[in-house]
């Protein structure tokens, strides 16, 4: 059944004021009027939940402007209110980025990093990214724990493996746990 007139010349004007603000953003932005162009995208966000322009610009702007706190809090919003778990997903990976990198906060990266996991197949990229961040801090417990975690639903056998040679060798050589060391070398030869 096809929606009522009225509410489908609702989402159209809806669509077409987003897409008015963004523009007059892209120009408030290009004229160097921060401000205004964030005003603008605000209000094109509002008219249209998540417009990709508008959110893609926002993102340009802040960054550019140099206000990677407001540019935090974007993402923590979007994070909020994401409507499908790939969306939060991608809003994580940013503020995972953003903490990790321009705002320099390794502890909030972790953090983000370790919700993604949450929510990711096995072997995603965040888990990948949580490894290296773990070994880099000399965290060999958290990396074992987040090893062991994967290795429970790892279903491609080259990540399997990977995962148990990961396993046996930081028992052996930073946990000092022979025995875990041999659990995992066991498996391995399975």
């Amino acid at each position: 059944r096809a929606p009522p007139r009225d509410q489908h010349q609702s989402t159209d004007g809806h669509e077409r004021a987003a897409d008015i603000y963004q523009q007059v953003a892209r120009r408030r932005h290009e004229a160097g009027d921060t401000d205004n162009a964030i005003a603008a995208l605000r209000k094109a966000l509002h008219a249209v939940h998540g417009h990709p322009e508008s959110s893609d610009l926002l993102e340009e702007v802040l960054y550019a402007a140099g206000r990677t706190s407001d540019l935090d809090l974007y993402y923590r919003e979007r994070v909020a209110e994401a409507q499908s778990p790939e969306e939060r997903m991608d809003f994580l990976f940013k503020r995972a980025q953003l903490a990790e990198g321009d705002l320099g906060d390794p502890a909030e990266a972790l953090r983000v990093y370790e919700e993604i996991v949450s929510i990711e197949p096995p072997g995603g990229p965040a888990s990948q990214r949580l490894a290296e961040l773990y070994l880099a801090n000399q965290d060999y417990a958290k990396f074992a724990e987040l090893r062991e975690k994967q290795i429970e639903v790892a279903q491609d056998p080259q990540f399997r493996l990977q995962i148990l040679t990961d396993l046996a060798a930081v028992y052996r050589d930073r946990l000092g746990d022979p025995d875990r060391c041999a659990v995992y070398l066991h498996a391995i030869l399975q």
